[in-house]
């Protein structure tokens, strides 16, 4: 028991994991931050960027909730709090609640997993308007098939007419070793690298269309992004992010 203990901390002393993240947005640099995480071992502890802090809580090795923070000097206050429930290593449900002086709203998304490998997720959204108190209700639904870990086809089940498809590059993603990241559903976490991502739609009126950006990487000599470029529709940079390990 000891010697397998020994081992897995070793694992965990050795584990290759994003320390920090430097993004850069060339047209709207008052967007710039940079992004830096802390963990336990493999497990992320906390995210902080600018004046806003998310912290994460896990159950084993399954994140159940994550909460993000604004701080103001020695003020913090609560904007989102987000719970995941699961089924064996697989998520059910995620919980969102977003609450400021504007708005509060929750988003409820549900999985299901299909015979054929693929899972349908079903979304409903409620927003009300602070002071007024106006409320919208949405409902969202896809179809979600992967490849080899990764997203690589959305498909709207309200609006048929809608389709996202991704393709990823064979290298290793930022968040591949953090624990529990991989359970929760979402294209940044998965097991490579987004480097197109397409999206084909025909609106009500029958217009059709197609739109598509790339991204970008240079690789470290571990195989891990050092540096991801978006690339927008008209070949301008969108965001640049640079990784540290």
């Amino acid at each position: 028991m000891s010697s397998c203990s020994s081992e897995d901390a070793l694992e965990e002393t050795n584990a290759i994991l994003p320390k920090s993240i430097k993004i850069t947005n060339p047209k709207n640099p008052s967007e710039n931050s940079v992004m830096t995480y802390s963990y336990q071992g493999k497990k992320l502890v906390s995210i902080s960027e600018n004046n806003k802090m998310t912290k994460f809580v896990y159950d084993g090795d399954k994140i159940i909730k994550e909460v993000s923070y604004v701080v103001a000097g020695p003020t913090t206050t609560k904007i989102v709090e987000t719970t995941y429930k699961y089924s064996g290593k697989k998520m059910i449900s995620s919980f969102v609640q977003t609450e400021n002086d504007r708005y509060k709203s929750t988003r409820e998304t549900v999985y299901t997993y299909n015979a054929d490998g693929t899972v349908k997720s079903e979304e409903n959204s409620k927003a009300e308007t602070i002071p007024e108190g106006y409320t919208i209700k949405i409902r969202t639904s896809y179809k979600m098939t992967f490849v080899n870990g990764n997203l690589a086809k959305l498909e709207d089940l309200i609006d048929l007419n809608n389709v996202y498809e991704n393709e990823f590059d064979d290298h290793n993603n930022p968040f591949k070793n953090v624990t529990g990241f991989d359970l929760l559903m979402n294209i940044e976490y998965t097991s490579n690298n987004l480097i197109t991502n397409t999206y084909t739609f025909k609106d009500n009126f029958g217009v059709s269309g197609k739109s598509l950006y790339k991204v970008e990487y240079e690789y470290n000599d571990d195989g891990y992004p050092s540096k991801k470029t978006t690339i927008l529709k008209d070949g301008s940079i969108g965001e640049i992010s640079e990784y540290s390990y």
